[in-house]
């Protein structure tokens, strides 16, 4: 792989109305949701858990960052719509479509994803817990060791899909609707590892 070429960028000046069109929230092939709102007539990246990003225009469709090196491209359709955008880091360019946020989970839903889930071959077990309206999965204190806490909380994003620190996680179910596992879609160079609910 080429190193990565720096490239300078320089803000202009942009019609503020546009912000309007790129405001809202796109999901990501990890399944991580990026939202961007209009404050003010400045667009602003909103990450949780953390401060704002301002994002600054370089040309009509194209944001960068100060705060970090990344960029954003937001794409139009022939009907003048945003639906999509590429997110430019680390030599990478992950697409991502607008998104509806879905209806938050009852606690009676909730419940159903609480239990014990584990890789039997490794005997590791993997407990999610409920804390007020918020699953937590407990990971292996292994993940310390690479920066990671323990106590991941996981949001949902759409159906049985969910989005916690190690990425997209998805839920499965069998033919009567009974949660019987989970899978972590990608951690690094390993995917689709696969867990099991304990009964």
């Amino acid at each position: 792989m080429k190193p990565e070429t720096k490239k300078d960028h320089k803000e202009i000046a942009m019609n503020k109305e546009l912000n309007k069109l790129y405001a809202g929230s796109y999901v990501m092939s990890d399944g991580m949701v990026l939202k961007f709102a209009d404050v003010n007539d400045t667009l602003k990246l909103i990450i949780p858990g953390a401060p704002e990003f301002v994002m600054y225009p370089e040309k009509e469709n194209e944001f960068f960052l100060k705060d970090f090196d990344a960029q954003c491209t937001f794409t139009l359709n022939n009907e003048g719509i945003v639906n999509e955008i590429v997110w430019h880091q680390n030599n990478s360019n992950p697409k991502g479509t607008r998104y509806t946020e879905p209806k938050q989970l009852t606690q009676k839903e909730l419940q159903e994803f609480v239990g014990k889930y584990e890789i039997p071959e490794l005997n590791i077990t993997y407990p999610i817990t409920l804390n007020g309206n918020e699953l937590i999965v407990t990971l292996p204190k292994t993940f310390l060791s690479v920066g990671i806490d323990t106590k991941m909380k996981i949001d949902h994003t759409s159906g049985d899909n969910f989005h916690g620190s190690l990425g997209k996680i998805i839920f499965k179910r069998d033919v009567k609707g009974k949660i019987t596992g989970f899978v972590i879609a990608d951690i690094g160079r390993i995917r689709n590892i696969e867990l099991t609910k304990r009964d």
